[in-house]
C-alpha cells in the first residue's frame, strides 16, 4: 500500500574473521567468494596466511588469476581434474599454534575439513556452507511464477519491482545514500 513502511537493517556477518596470528583459508569452488575479504584483511593486518583452493577444473576457479598474481606462493590452487580431491591430511594433520582455519564450500568439503580438524584446539575451525538457491519452476510445471510487488523508492521518486516477502540487502557502501539507494542493480537508483 502507498505510504507503508518497510524496515531496512544493516548487514549481518555470520562468518566474521576473528583476530589470529595465522590463518589457513580453504575454499571449494565458489566458496572462495566469502574468503576474499578475509584474505584482504589478513594481508592488511600483516597476519600470516595460506589459501588452499580447490575446484573441479582450473578454468572454473573464480578469481584464480587475481589471487595468484596478488599473493603468489601463499595461494595453492588444486583443481580436481589435475590433483584429485584436496589433500586435507597434508594441510591439517598437525595443528598449528594460534592458527584459525576458515572453510567455505560444498557440504562434503566442510564435513571432510571438520573431520580433519577434529584434533585441533577448540574454536580453531570456522566454516560456512554454500547455500543453494531454490531453482525456478521447471518447464511445464504447475507452479505459478512469483508476482512482483511495487516498492516506492522516495529518494529517486521511481518504483522498482521486487518479489513479495523478499528482503532487500543494501551494500554497506550504499547505506548512507538514502533509503532505497543501491536497489535495482546497484547503480544508486531504482529500475524504472
Amino acid at each position: 500500500m502507498p505510504e507503508d513502511r518497510v524496515g531496512v537493517g544493516g548487514a549481518h556477518n555470520h562468518f566474521p574473521l576473528v583476530p589470529a596470528d595465522r590463518y589457513l583459508f580453504i575454499a571449494g569452488g565458489i566458496g572462495i567468494t566469502p574468503l576474499l575479504p578475509m584474505i584482504r584483511q589478513a594481508e592488511m593486518t600483516g597476519s600470516e596466511w595460506q589459501l588452499l583452493y580447490g575446484g573441479r577444473t582450473r578454468a572454473s576457479m573464480a578469481f584464480r588469476a587475481d589471487l595468484t598474481h596478488a599473493y603468489g606462493g601463499r595461494v595453492h590452487l588444486d583443481p580436481q581434474e589435475e590433483c584429485g580431491p584436496l589433500d586435507l591430511a597434508a594441510w591439517l594433520n598437525e595443528p598449528l599454534s594460534a592458527t584459525k582455519v576458515y572453510c567455505c564450500g560444498p557440504a562434503p568439503l566442510l564435513a571432510a575439513v571438520r573431520e580433519a580438524c577434529a584434533h585441533w584446539p577448540g574454536r580453531s575451525l570456522r566454516t560456512v556452507p554454500l547455500r543453494r538457491t531454490r531453482p525456478g519452476p521447471s518447464p511445464g510445471s504447475a507452479r505459478r511464477p512469483r508476482r512482483l510487488a511495487d516498492l516506492p523508492v522516495r529518494c529517486r521518486s521511481r518504483t522498482g519491482q521486487f518479489p513479495p516477502r523478499s528482503r532487500a540487502h543494501l551494500p554497506a557502501d550504499r547505506r548512507t545514500q538514502g533509503a532505497g539507494a543501491g536497489v535495482g542493480g546497484g547503480s544508486g537508483r531504482a529500475d524504472p
